[in-house]
């Protein structure tokens, strides 16, 4: 019965995810298959990726490896499909293939918003585990992103330097 953040609006969703399929399966979505008005999360090929039915956004690290990984995607109001206005961020860290698309975002409701597979097509189901799944009506920080990695030393500072 929740119809998702709608319209252009800033957008971001974080989660624990834990998985070794090789299935693509959609962590979280919401709207239609219609070009620029859905919302969708996703593993794909083992790299996380962000869509709107129209463009993406894709991550460079595979993370169907079994072991928990935080993902996030963080989206500016009025955005297009592109880098940087999208980011795609695993483990505290922006994971993103710059890639640009000029297709805008504009969310719509129906279908509400689902967990764990794509709600315009009833497809796309996720194999293993969600936690601490996260919607927000803003694009959080890069600091705010790695507090919820729980990420606590610094992460621009090479290994054994601090």
């Amino acid at each position: 019965g929740y119809q998702g953040i709608l319209g252009a609006s800033a957008v971001t969703v974080s989660a624990w995810i834990n998985t070794d399929s090789a299935v693509t399966g959609t962590i979280m979505g919401w709207g239609p298959n219609t070009d620029g008005q859905r919302f969708g999360l996703r593993i794909d090929q083992g790299r996380l990726r962000t869509e709107n039915a129209g463009g993406n956004v894709q991550g460079r690290s595979v993370i169907n490896d079994g072991i928990w990984h935080h993902v996030a995607v963080t989206i500016q109001a009025n955005a297009t499909v592109s880098y940087p206005e999208v980011k795609v961020w695993v483990d505290g860290l922006d994971d993103s293939i710059p890639s640009v698309d000029s297709q805008a975002y504009d969310f719509h409701a129906d279908p509400d918003v689902r967990i764990g597979s794509r709600p315009a097509v009833d497809d796309r189901y996720y194999i293993g585990q969600i936690d601490e799944l996260r919607l927000y009506d803003r694009a959080l920080s890069a600091a705010e992103i790695s507090w919820l990695a729980h990420r606590t030393q610094p992460f621009d500072v090479p290994s054994g330097t601090e």
